[in-house]
């Protein structure tokens, strides 16, 4: 271990280089000894804090162009022991901190249901990016958490069990690629110990099939299979490390992503955090522009707007000056409350030009049904919808028509209960429950609804009028023989 740190200490150009690798290296040897857990947590906590803090705060913008990538896939198909894995190679290179799995899944729900329900974040790099990988939950009951903890992900790896082959939930997750607009993507058949080369090939064209189906072009996406488990169980068996080794270069070698840099600064929140004697941190993506510490913010979103001033800003663990478009950050906000703040708001400068709207034209693309199980929109619905890390709840009203089925498609007038800031071009996803029925794209900002009018969408529906409406409702479905959903 000593002769690595010395050998680091040689090649590094900085304080802060020979910090950061002396940190990575004492954390990664952690992870072999023979230690208990608590420690590893606390050396951990206290080496990224104290090691980044301590570290030159000069020159704060990443030597390498930086890139987010999130793992897409159902429940239990290996979407967290692929990410332990990647930490696992990465570190053996200095270019990560090795996370086991259960530090990824570390809450106590999630160690009670053995399934993520909340987004992890780890960080890494290759030889030529650094990369901020996004594990998200992939049961359909925390659909939400996997929205807004992929948003602002440059590229996406597609994980399916060579066991099990793709399902409903991959399915799901390819529309929420879809939502979000995530292009790039690779494939990882992964659990391929547990079956038969044959298997995997069917389950590689089973998916590229329903890639087909979602609007994604299979043959631009490369596919990668092997196991993450024994790379897990023989750490340094360099064959079976190899699958993600090539799935990491392909990644590299996807088109780089142009950040947006030069204007007004735009963050949506996807967390919130209000330690102990420290200002409430909001964590996300930076969408576009950048963030210099001492800066005067407004949260706008949800019918407020609450001005403040930056106060700190930190990238896993580091202390910033300045956080430009593209990095994950947690921004740390002077005299807010942590319950004033919902995610999904926006923080901007002061000076932004961003207009709050309730009333806008959506086009709404029903997904098309897959067996018997077709969805129905009626004209008047009221609907949840996600967009990037936020959720709202609005009212849908189609032009005369009175009811839309599993795919179809129409423009609809999309009325909101809070006001919030839209533009054109925008992706929503619509949901009922655990169900994703529609997508929609904002075609259209319309005029703002009047006070009376919004009086009136605001009113509650009288016991008789909610009564006319399922009636409607239900004799609609019969007549096209649709079973009633949920």
């Amino acid at each position: 271990m000593i002769r690595h740190c010395v050998h680091c200490v040689r090649s590094s150009t900085s304080c802060s280089e020979i910090l950061s690798s002396f940190r990575i290296i004492l954390c990664n040897n952690l992870a072999g000894k023979n230690v208990s857990t608590d420690f590893k947590r606390s050396w951990r906590k206290f080496s990224f804090r104290y090691f980044a803090s301590s570290s030159s705060s000069a020159d704060n913008l990443p030597p390498k162009p930086h890139a987010n990538v999130c793992l897409l896939g159902d429940h239990q198909h290996g979407k967290t022991t692929l990410a332990s894995a990647i930490t696992l190679i990465q570190s053996q290179r200095n270019q990560a901190v090795f996370k086991e799995v259960f530090e990824i899944d570390n809450s106590r729900e999630e160690i009670a249901k053995k399934c993520s329900i909340n987004p992890s974040k780890m960080k890494f790099e290759t030889n030529r990016r650094t990369y901020v990988l996004i594990d998200p939950p992939g049961h359909q009951d925390y659909l939400k958490n996997t929205v807004t903890g992929s948003s602002g992900s440059d590229y996406g790896i597609i994980v399916v069990a060579g066991d099990e082959g793709p399902t409903n939930g991959t399915r799901t997750h390819l529309l929420v690629a879809k939502h979000l607009r995530i292009k790039n993507l690779a494939a990882f058949i992964s659990k391929v110990d547990k079956t038969d080369g044959e298997s995997v090939d069917i389950v590689e064209m089973a998916t590229k099939e329903m890639l087909e189906e979602e609007g994604f072009n299979p043959d631009g996406i490369k596919f990668f299979y092997g196991s993450p488990n024994l790379v897990l169980d023989e750490p340094e068996n360099q064959e079976k490390q190899a699958c993600i080794v090539n799935l990491l270069e392909n990644i590299d070698n996807l088109s780089e992503i142009g950040r947006n840099i030069s204007s007004k600064g735009m963050m949506y929140i996807e967390k919130i955090y209000a330690p102990p004697s420290r200002a409430t941190g909001v964590t996300g993506i930076i969408e576009r522009g950048q963030f210099t510490r001492g800066d005067k913010v407004e949260l706008v979103g949800f019918d407020k707007c609450i001005r403040t001033t930056i106060c700190g800003i930190e990238s896993f663990g580091q202390v910033k000056d300045k956080a430009i478009a593209g990095e994950s950050v947690e921004i740390l906000l002077k005299g807010v409350k942590r319950s004033d703040v919902p995610s999904g708001m926006i923080v901007t400068p002061v000076d932004h030009q961003l207009n709050g709207q309730d009333n806008i034209e959506v086009l709404v693309k029903m997904i098309p049904a897959h067996g018997d199980d077709r969805y129905v929109l009626f004209n008047g619905d009221q609907k949840h919808f996600i967009y990037r890390t936020g959720e709202l709840f609005g009212s849908l009203s189609l032009e005369g028509k009175e009811f839309i089925v599993s795919g179809d498609s129409s423009l609809m007038r999309l009325r909101i209960q809070r006001e919030y800031f839209f533009q054109e071009g925008q992706s929503l996803l619509f949901r009922d429950g655990r169900r994703v029925f529609a997508l929609g794209e904002i075609t259209k900002i319309l005029p703002n609804m009047s006070g009376n009018e919004r009086k009136n969408f605001l009113r509650p529906k009288t016991r008789s009028e909610k009564e006319l409406f399922s009636e409607r409702k239900k004799r609609v479905r019969s007549d096209l023989g649709i079973r009633d959903f949920l």
